[in-house]
């Protein structure tokens, strides 16, 4: 078990683990990065980053999580397909990527683009999630969440002052 490491091994197998994985969700191939142990941690990045974004935040992650990175549709080493890129889309894809590894609680970390497609996996599947954390993730008004309103408004729900401490 990583408990029995050093420090220095526990960040050197972490990484090394966080590597492009694939698994088939509604026809398409989809990359992921996963690493670590415990309770569910997935980590969604921005619009246009891909899962290796968080490669610099992983090893603390790690050592408290089973940390899930995937790629969205169109992104990283994910299909791209010529359609599918609405915000349920994703979340949609997300979804079956959690099914297909069974995943059956979660906590979520979402970072601007990707806290909007948190936001939506929560709102489709509440049992799934128990913690939601939202970073420089816009407002998105009116009635639904695929059409985001242009003056929209950063805001943090909360903030990892210290991730090697925080417990998401």
């Amino acid at each position: 078990g990583h408990a029995m490491m050093g420090n220095d091994l526990i960040n050197v197998t972490a990484l090394e683990q966080f590597q492009p994985r694939f698994e088939t969700i509604d026809g398409m191939r989809v990359s992921y990065r996963a690493c670590g142990d415990g309770p569910t941690l997935v980590l969604l990045a921005g619009f246009g980053q891909s899962s290796a974004w968080w490669r610099h935040f992983v090893e603390p992650y790690a050592r408290l999580f089973r940390v899930l990175a995937p790629d969205f549709r169109g992104f990283g080493y994910s299909d791209k397909p010529r359609s599918g890129y609405l915000i349920e889309d994703q979340a949609t894809l997300v979804l079956g990527l959690l099914s297909k590894l069974g995943f059956s609680k979660i906590s979520i970390v979402g970072l601007s683009f990707g806290g909007v497609v948190a936001l939506k996996i929560a709102l489709m599947s509440p049992h799934l999630v128990e913690k939601l954390v939202l970073v420089s993730t816009p407002f998105l008004r009116g009635p639904s969440i695929n059409r985001p309103n242009m003056n929209t408004v950063p805001f943090v729900l909360r903030l990892l002052r210290n991730p090697v401490a925080a417990r998401v």
